[in-house]
């Protein structure tokens, strides 16, 4: 089985040509591969993001990442553990009030820095059914902040 460390989607997809049959590896053809190394340093990628608060981000302190992972550099996604965690950090900014350097935690896909999130969420008065707004301000540098539904 293969087992890819840090693999991060493409956003939006690339399309490219299946061949036909079983084959142990994709071959993309050279417009194909052009297209994937421009898209990892787009700059048409979008750059603001949204993700639901949940009862669960509220109780456990966290903001769920999974759907947006494309935004964030790879260097910055560690292992499960602070023992594993990445050489590179994001400076998060929370509603421009906190800053916290952290890297995100690859397994579960969230920041590792909860408490920040947790007191993000206790001054933004973060509730259920609420949006966080992710905006990459640079490579390693991310604003956060509610806004209210």
């Amino acid at each position: 089985a293969w087992v890819l460390k840090n693999a991060r989607s493409l956003y939006p997809p690339i399309r490219y040509e299946h061949k036909a049959g079983a084959q142990s590896q994709i071959i993309l053809s050279k417009n194909e591969s052009e297209a994937v190394r421009e898209r990892r340093g787009c700059s048409e990628c979008p750059r603001v993001r949204e993700v639901l608060v949940t009862k669960s981000c509220l109780d456990n302190s966290y903001v769920p990442l999974t759907t947006v992972m494309d935004l964030f550099p790879g260097e910055a996604i560690g292992g499960p553990s602070k023992a594993e965690s990445a050489s590179d950090k994001i400076i998060a900014r929370f509603s421009g009030r906190i800053s916290v350097s952290t890297d995100i935690d690859g397994s579960k896909k969230m920041l590792r820095s909860r408490g920040a999130v947790k007191d993000f969420y206790s001054a933004a008065k973060a509730k259920v059914g609420d949006a966080v707004v992710i905006q990459r301000l640079g490579k390693q540098t991310f604003s956060f902040d509610i806004r209210s539904r």
